[in-house]
């Protein structure tokens, strides 16, 4: 391993462990400063978007805190086209999932969170924290790609801490709230391998574990994802 990469991920060990440490110590304290988004549950941090990384910039390191409020904006021409190509690229699946956090949209009018060429996490087990999500997080920041993640509840101060990174454009991601019957399709139909929290815990390799699709598409209401 030359200079170069070994610095980078001596740079990004060290922010996620920052970032579990923060998470853990200052969940409360983060939501309870933060201001609020409107409609949002008292105490949610809003946060604001950023622009993507110039190749220049140093590795991006996962963020705890963040009070700025953001303001989303309809799909733009090319976005829908880019949408609208990506489904014809692949099967449609329409599945009984939701979107679990409204932080997590990435669009409004209707208010929707999409993502293209996403890593995916399927975890049968409620309640997943973000120490036991670290090794899938780092994950999908070395390979500069979005993450999905499918559970049937989501811990608060990991939906914390999506939120605030999705926003800055650190980690772009969404979490679905689906049952076991959907997990299952879900895995099947991205190639994931559905895990456990105690896998999670026994530091099953993510290159193992995650799945990918073409798109994800999640609203309040339901999902759609093209494999």
């Amino acid at each position: 391993m030359n200079s170069t990469v070994l610095g980078v991920a001596i740079i990004l060990g060290v922010g996620l462990v920052l970032l579990a440490v923060a998470t853990l110590l200052d969940g409360r304290s983060a939501r309870r400063v933060g201001s609020e988004l409107p409609g949002s549950p008292p105490g949610t941090p809003a946060v604001h978007q950023q622009s993507a990384m110039h190749p220049d910039d140093e590795p991006p390191v996962l963020i705890v805190d963040a009070h700025e409020a953001v303001e989303l904006s309809p799909l733009s021409q090319s976005e829908r086209a880019e949408r609208e190509g990506d489904i014809t690229r692949g099967p449609r699946h329409d599945l009984l999932a939701r979107l679990a956090d409204r932080r997590l949209a990435t669009h409004s009018n209707p208010e929707i969170a999409l993502l293209r060429r996403p890593l995916v996490l399927v975890c049968s087990d409620p309640g997943a924290t973000v120490a036991e999500l670290l090794p899938v997080l780092e994950e999908a920041l070395s390979q500069m790609a979005p993450l999905v993640i499918c559970t049937p509840l989501f811990d608060a101060q990991l939906l914390d801490t999506l939120a605030i990174n999705s926003r800055r454009s650190v980690l772009r991601s969404v979490p679905l709230l689906a049952d076991g019957s959907t997990l299952e399709r879900l895995a099947e139909i991205t190639g994931a391998t559905m895990v456990t929290r105690g896998d999670l815990q026994a530091g099953l390799a993510p290159s193992h574990i995650l799945g990918r699709a073409i798109l994800v598409q999640a609203d309040s209401r339901s999902a759609t994802l093209v494999s």
